[in-house]
């Protein structure tokens, strides 16, 4: 069975609180955050005294994603749910497909059209 966690994270403009599901902790949790990276979802590494490997469930909002990102290297908290207490932890790492930066898009035939019409050089009739 798996534990029910959320994450808080803060900013100047307010305080995002995120389910997710503890993956693992202590010694195993940086093995199994290093797997994470081209897994799907949200994974964030927690680290002080002990380490936890969170999967964010829901992914966050954009908003919340952003707030993720510039929290990194920075403190969160994490609370098990049905336990009392929450922890603070410093987002030592986020990984998973949701934090990918996006592939370049493909240059539309527009694009290409432009480029070729660039290229060309004016012939003089005469």
């Amino acid at each position: 069975m798996s534990m029910q966690v959320t994450v808080r994270v803060r900013n100047s403009a307010g305080s995002h609180i995120l389910p997710g599901v503890l993956v693992a902790s202590g010694e195993d949790a940086g093995a199994s955050f290093g797997g994470s990276f081209a897994a799907e979802g949200a994974h964030l590494l927690l680290a002080g005294d002990r380490k936890y490997h969170v999967r964010l469930d829901p992914e966050p909002s954009a908003e919340a994603a952003e707030v993720i990102r510039d929290r990194v290297g920075k403190r969160v908290t994490i609370r098990f749910i049905g336990r009392r207490g929450t922890y603070r932890r410093q987002l030592e790492a986020i990984a998973g497909r949701f934090f990918a930066p996006e592939a370049a898009p493909e240059p539309t035939s527009f694009e290409a059209a432009e480029a070729a019409e660039a290229a060309e050089v004016p012939t003089h009739a005469g």
